[in-house]
């Protein structure tokens, strides 16, 4: 029994060390559109051969720019819900920053273990 709750208990401690945040994601996400751009396979590419790092760098750039990341915290795990586009309204601090508009994209992304796991019914 103590077995266990030591395993446990040392699980729970891997997971929230390894909880990603959203910039762990905005990498994550940044890293396979620029791969997928440079390799010709983005749907919006239309399907043309390997684009130049300089333009996929740009892309990637403007994507960054683009993306709103809200994060639920759960300490052993996140959910991520992403909008693309829209504008910050300011606040006093970071935290006091609202977003409106834009399109936030269907379901969500679990972030656990330093992953992201696409999941629709959120």
């Amino acid at each position: 029994m103590r077995f266990l709750l030591i395993v446990l208990v040392l699980a729970a401690i891997g997971l929230a060390l390894t909880n990603p945040t959203a910039d762990d994601l905005r990498e994550q996400i940044n890293a396979q559109v620029a791969a997928q751009l440079g390799s010709g396979t983005l749907p919006a590419a239309g399907g043309l051969p390997g684009l130049p790092a300089e333009l996929t760098a740009v892309a990637s750039e403007k994507l960054q720019n683009e993306i709103t990341i809200d994060r639920q915290n759960y300490y052993l795990f996140s959910i991520f819900k992403i909008t693309i586009g829209g504008k910050d309204v300011g606040g006093n601090t970071p935290e006091g920053v609202n977003h409106e508009g834009g399109q936030q994209l269907p379901g969500c992304l679990i972030g656990i273990a330093k992953q992201a796991i696409p999941y629709d019914r959120c």
